[in-house]
C-alpha cells in the first residue's frame, strides 16, 4: 500500500493485523503493530483488539487488554472475547472465567452481553 501511495489507517492496520493472526505470521504483525505506533496513530480499540488476537495467546493478550485500560480505552465486547479467547488458548480456566465474571458486569448494555452469550 505505501509503494502504491495509498494512505494508511486505523482500517487498513486492523485488515493487516487480522490478516497476520489467520495465518499466524505474528513477526509480520508485530512489525505492523510496532509501524501503527511509530506512524503516531492514536490508540484504536480495534487496532488493540486486532492485536490480541494476532498474539493468540494469553500473556501478551492480557498485557495489551491491560495497555488498553492505561490508555483510557474503553473495552468493548470484542475486546472480551479476544481475552477470554486467548485464556482458553492457553488453558487458563480461571483467568478466563474471572475476565469473564469482569465481562458481564463492566458491559454497559444488556444487549451487548446477549451478543457475546450468541
Amino acid at each position: 500500500m505505501r509503494c502504491a501511495r495509498v494512505g494508511l489507517d486505523q482500517f487498513s492496520f486492523t485488515g493487516a493485523l487480522a490478516a497476520t493472526a489467520n495465518l499466524a505470521m505474528l513477526a509480520e504483525g508485530q512489525q505492523l503493530h510496532n509501524l501503527f505506533i511509530k506512524l503516531g496513530f492514536d490508540p484504536n480499540i480495534y487496532v488493540i483488539n486486532a492485536a490480541m488476537d494476532m498474539h493468540g495467546y494469553f500473556q501478551k493478550a492480557r498485557a495489551t487488554f491491560h495497555e488498553m485500560l492505561e490508555l483510557g480505552s474503553k473495552p468493548n465486547r470484542v475486546t472480551f472475547v479476544s481475552l477470554v479467547s486467548a485464556c482458553n488458548h492457553g488453558g487458563l480456566v480461571d483467568e478466563g472465567l474471572s475476565y469473564f465474571a469482569s465481562m458481564t458486569k463492566n458491559l454497559e448494555s444488556q444487549q451487548q452481553l446477549s451478543i457475546v452469550y450468541a
